[in-house]
């Protein structure tokens, strides 16, 4: 994908890190893919936490609409949707120290399937970054603003 950006005129992106996917992907275990990463960043694209694990447990008797958000539209990925600010905070330190090789700081957080519930953007705006976004806007934290702005993946 870099490399088709890049022939497209697109030098710098935003990398999407998720530190340990579904449980099973630990950055630490990966001193290959860290040293990519890190390659990666020092060339000028921004690490942005996505996540810990990107994947949310199911949760006995939810609601039927929190199971169709986080099971069937996300596929079982929308872990910030309704963490505690404790949790948020847990995993969010946990990124930020997994991630703590790379020659940039982490300045942002995206959730994943940009659900992201309110105590979990509380943890986001304590542990420090500066922004975060959502499908339809950016919002950085200091200072506090949002713009109006589609989120576009590569799937897109």
């Amino acid at each position: 994908m870099l490399a088709e950006l890049a022939g497209a005129g697109v030098c710098a992106t935003s990398l999407l890190v998720i530190p340990n996917h579904h449980g099973r992907a630990p950055v630490g275990a990966a001193p290959e893919f860290q040293a990519w990463l890190a390659q990666e960043v020092a060339k000028g694209h921004e690490p942005v936490l996505h996540g810990y694990f990107h994947l949310r447990s199911s949760r006995p008797g939810e609601s039927w609409r929190n199971r169709w958000t986080t099971r069937v539209y996300t596929a079982g990925e929308g872990e910030f949707y309704d963490l505690s600010l404790a949790e948020a905070a847990a995993r969010l330190h946990q990124g930020q120290s997994d991630l703590a090789f790379l020659p940039a700081a982490l300045e942002g957080f995206i959730a994943p399937a940009w659900l992201l519930g309110m105590a979990a953007a509380q943890a986001v705006e304590n542990g420090g970054f500066r922004y975060t976004t959502s499908v339809n806007e950016v919002r950085t934290f200091r200072p506090a603003t949002r713009v109006g702005a589609r989120s576009l993946v590569w799937s897109t």
